[in-house]
């Protein structure tokens, strides 16, 4: 698809119609199509831009398909962790996964293809300078997240949510436990795991220590 073509069908964006036409040819020029099939996940909660790596560093513009938003949040009843519908996308043009792109945050949600879909991938790059320089292009999206944030805490009202970096932290710190405690009840390969991750928290620790005594 050529630029000419990507940046018409950009105008159809929930946000970027407010863009010069040079704009969206500069986004169009950087920006990418990439499909996903049916329960393909495109975007997952908790990931960091900055551990990820330069690939997360993008947002997406629907162009065909249906897109589901969940959260994972935590029953605190029951204490079953659970993802949660909070959204669904079906307008092409409707944009997603610009919360983590304009503020630099971990992502808020996990995107799954409902259908198989087709997005415009759009890298933090092509838009860094748009947002600096056009506070009215900023305000669009800030206040797109802002109505966001707003339908996420409404959807999960009653729940916690749940940070998957420090649930994985829990349950990789259970199985130290359990290890340490008695270790005929976990299998080989976790206990080939717990000794790992008790041999990096003494590197780490061993590490503070150094620095603390410098």
């Amino acid at each position: 698809m050529s630029t000419a073509t990507k940046a018409g069908r950009m105008r159809k964006g929930l946000l970027l119609e407010v863009m010069s036409q040079a704009e969206l040819l500069s986004i169009a020029d950087d920006s990418a199509l990439l499909w996903f099939r049916e329960r393909e996940t495109i975007i997952q909660q908790g990931d960091s831009m900055d551990t990820v790596g330069a690939l997360a560093k993008q947002m997406y513009m629907l162009e065909s398909g249906t897109v589901e938003v969940t959260v994972r949040v935590q029953d605190p009843i029951t204490d079953k962790i659970f993802e949660r519908q909070v959204d669904v996308l079906d307008q092409s043009g409707s944009l997603f996964g610009e919360t983590a792109l304009v503020y630099g945050t971990k992502r808020s949600a996990t995107v799954t293809a409902k259908t198989d879909c087709r997005v415009c991938a759009i890298p933090h790059f092509a838009l860094d300078n748009i947002l600096e320089n056009r506070p009215e292009v900023r305000k669009k999206f800030t206040d797109l997240v802002g109505g966001r944030k707003s339908g996420y805490t409404t959807a999960t009202s009653g729940f916690l949510i749940v940070d998957p970096e420090r649930d994985r932290a829990q349950k990789d710190a259970q199985v130290v436990e359990s290890a340490e405690l008695d270790p005929g009840r976990i299998s080989s390969s976790e206990r080939e795991k717990a000794d790992r991750m008790r041999a990096a928290h003494e590197i780490k620790t061993t590490g503070e220590e150094h620095l603390t005594n410098a």
